[in-house]
């Protein structure tokens, strides 16, 4: 399934411009909610979506942990460069040890061709999120002065 980032429609896969304003379709990320990704982890929600794919909040089927899961866009996969840059980014972030960051678990290719990038879930804020909230304090206490 995807979408149209300008007017939030949805369309088939075989569709590539939106055929109202015409922008290029993109994968719908919130359609993998629900789903069981290669077999191990129940799809909960999209925690956000960025040029490197959609990251998921998902949990172990087996074990019950809570996981975050980067998935890299279908449209990516006959890519060597894009495949390249996810697999050092997921070698990178395995090899960084720091109390501030996530720990990747693995590195996987599904069943059907779906890549993705198993990672420590962390409950909490987003940075964007503090980072409004911190302006918008910051906004207040300069309308107070």
């Amino acid at each position: 399934m995807k979408y149209c980032s300008v007017c939030n429609e949805k369309f088939d896969d075989t569709v590539s411009f939106c055929p109202k304003d015409g922008e290029v379709l993109e994968e719908d990320p919130s359609s993998l909610i629900g789903s069981v990704l290669d077999g191990q982890y129940q799809i909960e929600g999209v925690l956000g979506k960025g040029g490197m794919g959609a990251v998921y909040r998902a949990r172990h089927i087996l074990l019950g942990d809570r996981v975050a899961i980067k998935v890299l866009p279908p449209e990516m996969r006959g890519n060597t460069e894009w495949l390249r840059r996810f697999q050092r980014e997921g070698q990178a972030a395995r090899r960084f040890r720091h109390a501030n960051a996530v720990t990747v678990y693995d590195l996987r290719t599904s069943g059907d061709g779906t890549i993705y990038l198993v990672m420590e879930y962390v409950e909490g804020n987003t940075l964007r999120r503090r980072g409004s909230r911190a302006r918008s304090n910051h906004e207040r206490a300069q309308c107070r002065a």
